[in-house]
């Protein structure tokens, strides 16, 4: 058919960054050829420049409006770090909608650590005037100073067990689909925004009706927490609302769980000792 014709027709598929190139070469059965390129456009599937990230659920992160939010920019660390905490407490889905998966660990773990630090300062501030009033300038002292160290040592150590957990669940749920350890860090890291109202229920004294207040303001901002956790892995691991919940929420029912386990078998245990 292609000697009658007088046409041979070859095809050469070639790929180029996120396209395909389609060569072709049409001859004459002469030997006298012609070269015509043309492009499809992206491989099938949609990546862009070869990147196996899942794409974002709400198309990608985008410039952050003014107030809006964004990455902890370490070269302005004072707007940036009361921009950063105004977008993930006020407004989460937007916040980590504009957050880059992958960067830097050093910006979110600053955060994370200026948040820790103004919770321990702040917190133990206010314990330390309400045991002063009391009376107890000793104890005020001691408390001001075990506070601001407790809270921030244990601020930053629950960044890295919280994101070891988080990124465990991540892979049973989301699989290959996430879009790896780095992304969950930073979830980790920015939700301890939340810090910087969970002191609030640190600072009133034991056995008064503020108690109920603490209890109820923890309560709160701990749920709180989860929501601003929830949004981070499901808009940085472009997952589903469903998986999303289930990373969050498992570590909680766990919790919950062991519990209740513990505090039933230390009761039957001291049944049985009487």
């Amino acid at each position: 058919m292609a000697a009658m014709l007088g046409y041979v027709v070859r095809i050469h598929l070639v790929s180029v960054g996120s396209c395909t190139k389609h060569t072709s070469y049409i001859g004459d059965v002469n030997g006298e050829r012609k070269r015509m390129d043309f492009d499809t456009g992206r491989r099938p599937g949609g990546s862009q420049g070869g990147s196996s990230e899942p794409p974002r659920r709400s198309g990608g992160p985008t410039p952050s409006p003014p107030g809006g939010g964004g990455d902890f920019d370490l070269s302005n660390p004072i707007n940036s770090f009361i921009r950063t905490a105004q977008g993930i407490l006020l407004n989460p889905r937007r916040f980590f909608r504009n957050v880059s998966r992958r960067g830097n660990f050093a910006g979110p773990f600053v955060f994370a650590l200026i948040c820790a630090v103004i919770s321990g300062v702040v917190g133990g501030m206010g314990s330390f005037v309400v045991t002063l009033i009391s009376g107890d300038v000793v104890g005020a002292v001691i408390g001001l100073i075990s506070s601001f160290l407790v809270t921030s040592i244990i601020g930053l150590v629950s960044v890295f067990v919280g994101a070891g957990v988080l990124h465990l669940l991540v892979l049973l749920f989301a699989r290959s689909r996430n879009a790896g350890f780095e992304a969950t860090f930073r979830v980790a890291a920015y939700v301890s925004a939340i810090r910087l109202i969970t002191w609030v229920a640190t600072v009133s004294p034991p056995g008064t009706i503020f108690s109920l207040i603490e209890v109820v303001i923890a309560l709160i901002t701990g749920i709180y927490g989860l929501y601003i956790a929830y949004f981070g892995i499901r808009e940085l691991h472009a997952t589903t609302d469903q998986r999303a919940a289930a990373v969050v929420a498992l570590p909680i029912l766990a919790v919950i769980f062991l519990s209740i386990f513990f505090s039933v078998a230390i009761a039957t245990l001291l049944s049985m000792g009487q």
